[in-house]
């Protein structure tokens, strides 16, 4: 059962948060990182999962997100998300007690949790990433491109750019609850966040030479929203002695929601369990 909360951010915005502890003593905890035009109730076969694996799950709704605060799916800077991550995790750090973390990000939410671990390296034991906002997929044409930059800087919340949402998963159910989740966001993406994703490509690789924790990346081969190059490219250069990563063959975005969700759940319990029972000893990098 989820357990509701929220917090005010520093600029005043209410941002929801949630809580799943399993049923015996938590091992450690996790972070759950949403992606864009979601929320975190979307997440509830995955939490179900960690449970099991013997996690305590917490979440939060990014700004404009889910039940959290502010102009649906639009932030003025990137980082803004990071700084709420940030601050959640040094809060629940400090509550929980728990003293093993780890962090699990998807599509945008995995760049949000990169750019996090890279404030806290020292206190995780583990990022896992699925279809990871690293390299968009989506082909914007230069033209369009050029448009968001100059609408976001005189209108930046105007909607611009149509996403593919059919190309989430190939489960016509997945697709059909989402497009009627009155929590998801099936509008244009607003300008200014166009902008920022557009951002994505040419910032994101400077940061992956930063990563040194053990890290587990998984992404669908027929991914159309991001593109498994740039996880390829996470795990090329990353500095982690510890490092998987998983590409599966004609899956799509949502990775754990696709048809196939349980051998991708499986995969990244079967990690954590390695992880937790390893006691921070090396375990051999692979991909696959």
């Amino acid at each position: 059962m989820f357990k509701e909360s929220a917090f005010i951010n520093d600029r005043g915005i209410t941002i929801a948060t949630y809580e799943a502890l399993p049923r015996q003593e938590a091992k450690a905890g996790i972070l759950l990182v949403h992606g864009y035009a979601e929320h975190t109730g979307r997440y509830r076969h995955v939490i179900r999962e960690l449970n099991d694996t013997g996690l305590a799950v917490y979440a939060l709704d990014h700004q404009g997100h889910g039940k959290s605060g502010g102009v649906r799916c639009y932030i003025k800077e990137f980082d803004y998300y990071v700084d709420d991550l940030s601050f959640y995790f040094e809060k629940l750090r400090n509550e929980t007690g728990l003293k093993k973390w780890f962090i699990l990000g998807h599509s945008m939410g995995g760049a949000i949790a990169l750019k996090m671990v890279l404030r806290h390296q020292n206190d995780l034991n583990g990022m896992l990433l699925t279809g990871p906002m690293l390299e968009i997929s989506t082909k914007v044409p230069k033209v369009v491109q050029e448009m968001a930059k100059y609408v976001a800087a005189m209108a930046s919340t105007v909607p611009v750019v149509k996403l593919e949402t059919e190309a989430i998963s190939r489960d016509p159910d997945v697709v059909r609850n989402y497009l009627n989740d009155p929590l998801v966001y099936t509008g244009r993406v607003r300008a200014k966040m166009a902008v920022h994703f557009s951002k994505i490509n040419t910032e994101m690789p400077g940061l992956f030479s930063k990563i040194e924790l053990p890290l587990w990346v998984g992404h669908g081969t027929l991914d159309r929203i991001t593109s498994p190059e740039g996880s390829k490219m996470l795990y090329r250069l990353a500095q982690s002695q510890d490092k998987t990563l998983k590409l599966f063959d004609g899956l799509f975005h949502e990775i754990m929601n696709e048809p196939e969700k349980d051998m991708v759940l499986g995969e990244i319990s079967f990690w954590i369990k390695r992880h937790l029972e390893a006691g921070g000893k090396h375990i051999t990098s692979q991909q696959a």
